[in-house]
């Protein structure tokens, strides 16, 4: 005979599991691709910021298989891996110096059919999340760092407003 107790808990347990299938579990678990993947797989590249719509937009060059080269050599190809989202993060306030934004950017790799959740070819400079130090528009720059899983920062590059 179950204990009344066990009983709650494992009912809802019993529903969260059955309502998540691999590929959702799989997206919710799956953290950044590491620095070290995504040098193997041919590095990252920075593009002029861009308005459109309104928005500041930052361009990216990624590409995961490692079937070229972006700005490293490819160790590893045909990685079998997609980048379906890209994403920047305000980092410490602390350390930035004035003009600047330090921001970290993030990769999420999986399968084609997750590419709906985002994409890769650019991210927005400007979020909600965005804080001072506050600068003229003509001198603002942006430093992009890549946060890994293990929240380690590797630099990539400086990006200015046009």
């Amino acid at each position: 005979m179950m204990k009344p107790f066990s009983a709650l808990f494992l009912l809802p347990a019993a529903l969260l599991l059955s309502a998540c299938s691999s590929s959702s579990m799989r997206a919710v678990v799956d953290p950044p691709v590491s620095w070290e993947f995504l040098q193997s797989v041919g590095g990252v590249a920075l593009g002029q910021p861009r308005l459109a719509d309104g928005n500041l937009w930052l361009p990216l060059t990624i590409d995961l298989s490692g079937n070229r080269s972006i700005s490293t050599t490819p160790t590893v190809t045909n990685s079998g891996r997609k980048c379906i989202r890209a994403t920047l993060q305000q980092t410490n306030l602390l350390t930035t110096p004035v003009g600047y934004y330090d921001l970290a950017l993030q990769i999420n790799s999986g399968t084609l059919e997750q590419r709906s959740e985002g994409g890769c070819d650019e991210v927005p400079l400007f979020t909600g999340e965005l804080k001072p130090p506050f600068a003229p528009t003509r001198n603002m720059k942006f430093r992009i760092w890549y946060r890994g899983y293990l929240m380690s920062e590797n630099y990539i590059g400086e990006v200015a407003l046009p």
